[in-house]
């Protein structure tokens, strides 16, 4: 593919409702949750984000800073690398 290609904010989606972000995105999950933060407070979704260290070496967060942001959330388990996160 060539070109440009939109970059969104999930915040920008304006979604009617969300129950569940589910993130798959090789060490991008820290930023993209910045940009998801209002619609984290808004709908309060489960979120499912992979939990692997060396992605953390990219520069764009770590699982620390993750815990950090969603500092309301805990963990309700782990599927592989994969980390479930639901707020109580």
């Amino acid at each position: 593919m060539t070109g440009l290609i939109p970059v969104y904010r999930i915040d920008d989606l304006n979604l009617p409702a969300c129950d569940a972000l589910i993130l798959d995105v090789e060490g991008m999950e820290f930023p993209i949750l910045q940009g998801a933060m209002d619609t984290i407070r808004k709908f309060s979704p489960v979120i499912q984000i992979e939990n692997h260290a060396p992605f953390a070496e990219y520069g764009w967060g770590c699982y620390e800073d993750i815990r950090k942001l969603l500092h309301e959330y805990t963990e309700a388990g782990r599927a592989g690398w994969d980390t479930i996160l639901v707020r109580p």
